[in-house]
């Protein structure tokens, strides 16, 4: 049975565009992604009553820094929002409009970059001294447990815990996904949401906090656990000393599905979705579920990602989105319009 991608819905003050609707239409595609690059870029301009956190830059010496800001609630890596030089000794605050939670980036002097997890009517103080920063101010535990579990360490530390879990339940000829991810949902997630459960009751951080902080921390795992599935897959990778069967692809692409089927976690709005499942789903489909997937667009409409088609709809837009600002950026297109 062919794939159907339901209709990608686009909206920004009351504007609506259905990506279905757009089919062999040279103009209709570029106004999207016209219309796309527009809300994109004036989507922090957008006033929320009520809705604003407050970043509080200090530090003893002058620095830099810059502020990747969401995008129409999206997390954004690519376009830097504002640049900020901080005097030193002095206190330079900064809002942020977002509506229920926003991810923000900071990237500093020395090229260090740091995530916050915000609320609305956060305020949160950010000290950098000597390439190092402390955090105070609204869920700092929490801001600092995301710090020094994973940001700073990398998630490469989470590989000692994935290695032996997929080495014990894959072969060449057999996968049991099942177990592969009860043992993963054991020894991944189960351990920080044991610690946020204590930040919680501790009253650190706020119950609002703890749940966007969750499900930070879960796809910070599954990026984790994608970084493996992409390398056994990945025509060259044998990292266990074999190379699955089809069947054990197709059994690890059902099983690997699963694990971003868990429902309220907004994966656009987060910072570590890793996109790489797509692109073997793509991969792997069989030549016509492709071709009805792309064909309503031109074969060769999307350049070289065609791919992110098979993503969710908001994922869609954020990959797409951030393709063309990047495009923007570097003046160039990647797309066949």
């Amino acid at each position: 049975m062919g794939y159907t991608r339901p209709a990608v819905n686009v909206c920004r003050a009351g504007v609506f565009v259905h990506v279905n609707q757009i089919k062999h239409s040279v103009m209709n595609l570029k106004y999207f992604f016209s219309l796309l690059a527009c809300l994109m870029f004036s989507c922090g301009k957008q006033e929320y009553k009520n809705q604003k956190s407050v970043l509080v830059f200090k530090g003893q010496y002058e620095y830099e820094v810059r502020i990747y800001k969401p995008i129409d609630g999206m997390y954004n890596f690519g376009y830097v929002s504002d640049i900020l030089n901080i005097p030193p000794s002095a206190n330079t605050e900064y809002e942020v409009e977002i509506d229920d939670f926003g991810c923000v980036q900071l990237r500093f002097t020395d090229g260090s970059r740091y995530l916050l997890l915000l609320e609305q009517g956060d305020r949160v103080e950010v000290n950098y001294e000597s390439s190092k920063i402390k955090i105070s101010g609204s869920n700092a535990e929490g801001h600092n447990y995301l710090r020094d579990n994973y940001t700073s360490k990398g998630l490469g530390t989470l590989y000692g815990k994935i290695e032996p879990i997929l080495r014990n339940h894959i072969s060449t000829e057999s996968v049991n996904c099942d177990s592969i991810n009860g043992v993963l949902w054991r020894e991944l997630i189960l351990p920080y949401r044991e610690d946020i459960k204590k930040m919680v009751s501790s009253g650190s951080i706020s119950s609002n906090y703890a749940a966007i902080l969750d499900k930070t921390l879960y796809t910070a795992s599954i990026w984790a656990v994608s970084n493996f599935y992409n390398n056994l897959l990945f025509p060259s990778g044998k990292i266990f000393g074999f190379k699955p069967s089809q069947t054990v692809i197709q059994d690890i692409l059902i099983g690997w599905s699963k694990l971003y089927e868990v429902p309220d976690v907004p994966f656009a709005k987060l910072p570590y979705f890793y996109p790489v499942f797509y692109e073997h789903k793509y991969k792997y489909s069989d030549a016509e579920t492709i071709e009805q997937t792309i064909e309503k667009y031109g074969k060769d409409c999307f350049g070289a990602y065609p791919q992110y088609l098979f993503h969710t709809d908001s994922m869609q837009l954020r990959e797409y989105g951030s393709l063309f600002i990047e495009d923007l950026q570097n003046r160039k297109f990647s797309f066949n319009l």
